[in-house]
């Protein structure tokens, strides 16, 4: 009889676990369609909708993912400072648990923060860390993504030699891993950097390069300067 109990109890606690992690996996894939589709407000709600009760559930990668998308939402609706607060305890938890990939996407997205602040420095510490992070695990094309954020930072900063350097970099890196586009709106970004630096020929140079090679569609894209190749 003992074991009968023991035995529904059992079931019935293993049902009830089985639930809780089909809803976290639920919340999470549900957040992150609505990032994707840039539908922050929506997202939002749905993440605030989780209790402490349920998030002490979650695993420690689940956690960290969670306080990730919390963490993007805030800062895309221009929370800055609790952006700020959410990712760095997403920070915390994927280094805990050894979710490199996360501690990479985070960082980055920290440093993206921080750049928008007007913290330069803060920015790209950042930034080097990501790219660190995504090397480790060997994600070379979302490597890239930091690698363009520290060219940026250091363009807006003032910093033409590192941004330039960091351009190279990932124009070597596009070739491999992204598209004609990418490649093309880097080689721009590039030739611009090039332009402040004064180096007109070897700009001038990479311009018509580009011109020659590929169509007017991937030029328009280019066009929208070296602030676009940070946002995903």
């Amino acid at each position: 009889m003992a074991g009968k109990i023991y035995g529904g109890r059992h079931l019935d606690e293993h049902r009830k676990m089985k639930e809780l992690v089909l809803a976290e996996t639920a919340v999470i894939r549900s957040a992150k369609r609505l990032i994707s589709l840039k539908r922050y407000g929506d997202a939002m709600p749905l993440l605030e909708s989780v209790t402490r009760k349920q998030l002490s559930t979650f695993d420690d990668g689940n956690q960290s993912t969670y306080f990730m998308l919390y963490g993007r939402c805030l800062y895309e609706l221009g929370f800055y400072q609790r952006a700020i607060l959410k990712s760095r305890i997403a920070a915390r938890l994927a280094s805990r648990s050894g979710k490199d990939a996360i501690y990479a996407e985070v960082k980055c997205q920290i440093g993206r923060i921080r750049l928008r602040q007007g913290q330069y420095i803060a920015a790209t510490e950042e930034f080097n860390e990501s790219y660190v992070f995504y090397r480790r695990v060997r994600d070379f094309s979302s490597m890239l993504v930091p690698l363009c954020s520290l060219a940026q930072a250091h363009f807006i900063a003032g910093n033409l030699t590192p941004a330039r350097q960091a351009l190279q970099n990932c124009i070597r890196g596009s070739r491999k891993y992204l598209s004609l586009s990418h490649t093309t709106l880097l080689e721009r970004n590039l030739a611009r950097v090039l332009l402040f630096m004064g180096e007109l020929a070897q700009a001038k140079s990479i311009i018509d390069s580009v011109s020659n090679s590929v169509s007017s569609c991937c030029l328009q894209v280019a066009e929208f300067g070296l602030a676009s190749i940070i946002r995903t």
